[in-house]
């Protein structure tokens, strides 16, 4: 037996990804599947979205005492909002509930799931502030180059840097500020990282010899 009044909520397949500090429009679709036409207000719940995160109706007053006939469908346009310092790791849902005017017992439910858009970079510099880096050892020891590696993401990031070889070899160890190797790499959203990049000097290298990577 069909309803006499009853809707369907259509809401993207997919989480709506949404950009730090960006915005996204939702159009979920609204359809009239009861026996009888029947006249209905929208409300939104955004409790459970994420900290700071928005969700606003465009045109509110549109959303209230829609008529929609048999058959027929509606769309409301939904502003989806994610603040500048939202995290790759942020997601949450907001509650579409349409309930008939005439009898507020008759409603219809649906999650419109919602999550951060993952934004990826990685910035390697050296001591002036350019991708380039010089370090300077003895024989029989460590050269060690200073670097800054920066997480440009908002997601944590597990690093692995690649390196060519050299005459002094390809064994390449990344170090953090009290000597302790780093292997993985991980830096969380927007971190920084100081380290230095060593390399063993030759027994047989002589004063000025030098390799590159």
């Amino acid at each position: 037996i069909i309803a006499a009044y009853n809707v369907s909520i259509g809401v993207p397949p997919d989480p709506v990804r949404v950009l730090p500090g960006g915005q996204q429009d939702v159009m979920p679709l609204i359809t009239s599947t009861g026996r009888l036409a029947g006249t209905w207000s929208m409300s939104l719940d955004t409790s459970g979205l994420p900290v700071n995160w928005t969700l606003v109706d465009l045109n509110p007053s549109a959303s209230n005492g829609v008529q929609i006939g048999v058959g027929a469908t509606w769309s409301p346009t939904l502003r989806v909002s994610a603040p500048q310092e939202a995290l790759g790791t942020d997601s949450g849902f907001v509650t579409i509930t349409m309930t008939l005017d005439s009898d507020q017992n008759v409603t219809q439910t649906a999650i419109l799931a919602i999550e951060a858009e993952r934004t990826r970079g990685l910035s390697l510099r050296g001591a002036d502030g350019t991708p380039i880096s010089n370090g300077v050892g003895i024989p029989g020891e460590s050269a060690a180059a200073w670097i800054l590696v920066e997480n440009l993401g908002n997601a944590p990031e597990d690093i692995s840097l690649q390196w060519n070889g050299t005459a002094w070899g390809s064994d390449i160890t990344l170090h953090d500020s009290t000597g302790q190797e780093v292997s993985p790499l991980t830096l969380a959203p927007n971190e920084i990282r100081e380290l230095t990049a060593r390399i063993n000097v030759p027994l047989t290298a002589s004063l000025g010899d030098n390799v590159s990577t």
